[in-house]
């Protein structure tokens, strides 16, 4: 049954492994002496199938000790297994190799017959525990290190007692949460994980607080003292009694940066952004090697308006973590707010030098800017930016659209719609492209223009529902109310949605119509 098991498993798991970048990079691990780990040699990239790299029997030898599966009884083990399949399929977060999250590798260690692997999944610090056996190297542990949780022991022992298991109350946000981790407490003694498990828990619940009622709370104390706040005290006693517990360090770190729904602008009451740099700090020297609490500092300096520091700060992330490139965007973005355009160009030419594909580049820079939250001013170093950087700027889709938005933002109709015909000229040819070329025209009131680029958008995709929303609104602005009305059908039989913007400016033409009333009331 444990065979065929880790057959089903493997399935579950092969999202995230076949992402890992490390099976091929074990060889270049050294061990104690500084000579290469030479049976790790045998991880190459045509041996890269999960059967290769994990074995359930060692994860579970790690987790309970060796031996003991043979212990287990018959119910245990269906119970064991179970749980690793949906902590495998958990962690793998994605139905596609693609889609999967790719690890990037911070560090790694080698001694004897086990090795570590440090690594950023997106956004969380993880560590790969493995062991050798018969010269292959296997998975035995998915470390959370932002949470001090072994995944897959704390999965196996959950299955084996309810009651230890610490994993899902990471999610929950209730009062019923905080009881079982006192009970945890309770039964196993008050440790630095444990008394961060109920931070967290205690976080999850301020988090989820209305808006409304933070906003209320916000004006009841404008003034004076903000209440104590149970998640901030939580960890203020682990890092007080523990100060080398880095976990816990960067959590206070950043909830006094980001407090209560992440948003400072929500509950201002408990920022605390010179205590936020502190604890930041504190944990950058007990894990040098982690690049996130550097972008948060670089955030946190800014704020202050102590832009040398913050600039030194994301320069160390992007020495910290060279392939992340939101890094290198948020040195750009930084550079320009500082008006700092001759450096703002180094660093973008950075940027779409590591990127390889420049629309990858242009991508992480635009996903810093919200134009209608933004002025003028604010706007305009950005487009001069962008056109110095004309040969990367001709070949990247995802760049043209970012100068086009620019233009946009600064009412400069023509110089957006010349761009967006640059993007309709690509190939191939998209949908997307003539979509929004008409939707462009449609602000420059230019509804010929629209209607053809809406109807060369249905040559690419005849099944494009935008692009039947734009030609809808372009014949009612001709007078063509019959066609209009035709096309937002089609719309509406190919989206399957009947939610769309009825009150749009440019449909009004057809409000007289009892068909389009009849849509409008359907919505």
């Amino acid at each position: 049954m444990l065979q065929s098991k880790r057959l089903l498993l493997s399935q579950a798991w092969s999202v995230l492994l076949l992402a890992l970048p490390f099976l091929p990079a074990i060889p270049a691990m050294v061990d104690a002496q500084g000579k290469p780990a030479g049976p790790a040699r045998e991880l190459d990239q045509s041996r890269r199938s999960i059967e290769f790299a994990f074995d359930i029997s060692l994860i579970i030898d790690a987790a309970l000790g060796r031996g003991a599966w043979n212990a287990l009884a018959a119910p245990e083990r269906s119970a064991v297994l179970l749980a690793v399949e949906k902590l495998f399929r958990e962690i793998s977060g994605a139905e596609e190799a693609s889609e999967a999250p790719v690890p990037r590798i911070l560090r790694s260690e080698i001694k004897g017959d086990r090795a570590v692997l440090t690594a950023l999944v997106e956004a969380s610090l993880v560590r790969f525990h493995l062991t050798q056996r018969n010269g292959s190297w296997f998975i035995v542990e998915y470390e959370d290190v932002d949470h001090a949780l072994p995944r897959f022991a704390d999965a196996i022992r959950g299955a084996l007692a309810p009651e230890r298991a610490r994993g899902p109350l990471l999610e929950l946000a209730d009062e019923n949460a905080e009881r079982r981790v006192e009970k945890l407490i309770a039964a196993e003694g008050e440790t630095p994980e444990l008394l961060l498990l109920k931070a967290t828990v205690r976080q999850n619940r301020q988090s989820q607080e209305a808006f409304q009622e933070l906003i209320s709370r916000t004006k009841e104390n404008a003034g004076s003292a903000p209440a104590p706040d149970p998640a901030i005290e939580s960890l203020t006693q682990i890092t007080a009694r523990w100060p080398e517990f880095a976990p816990a360090q960067l959590m206070l770190g950043r909830y006094l940066l980001f407090p209560s729904l992440g948003n400072s602008a929500i509950d201002p009451l408990h920022k605390d952004t010179e205590s936020a740099i502190r604890a930041l700090e504190r944990y950058a020297r007990l894990v040098p090697y982690d690049p996130r609490p550097q972008g948060d500092l670089a955030a946190a300096y800014e704020s202050l308006e102590q832009f040398d520091k913050a600039e030194a700060a994301q320069r160390q992330a992007i020495r910290l973590d060279p392939a992340h490139l939101p890094y290198q965007a948020d040195l750009v973005a930084l550079l320009l707010a500082r008006e700092n355009p001759i450096r703002a160009r180094a660093a973008m030419a950075q940027l779409l030098r590591s990127a390889g594909d420049p629309d990858e580049g242009f991508d992480a820079l635009g996903e810093l800017y919200e134009f209608s939250e933004m002025v003028e001013e604010e706007i305009k170093p950005l487009e001069a930016l962008l056109l110095a950087f004309p040969r990367e700027i001709a070949r990247s889709r995802s760049g043209l659209y970012l100068l086009a938005e620019t233009q946009n933002a600064l009412n400069k109709r023509a110089e957006a719609i010349r761009t967006a015909q640059r993007i309709v000229a690509l190939d191939p040819p998209e949908p997307g492209d003539s979509e929004y070329l008409s939707g462009l025209y449609r602000r420059a009131r230019r509804f010929p223009e629209a209607l053809a680029a809406a109807n060369q958008a249905l040559k690419v995709d005849e099944k494009s529902a935008p692009a039947h929303f734009e030609r809808a609104c372009a014949l009612a602005q001709l007078g063509r109310k019959r066609e209009a009305i035709a096309a937002l059908r089609r719309m509406i039989e190919l989206s399957g949605e009947t939610d769309f913007d009825a009150d749009d400016p440019d449909l009004q033409p057809l409000a007289p119509l009892p068909e389009f009333k009849i849509m409008k009331e359907r919505r």
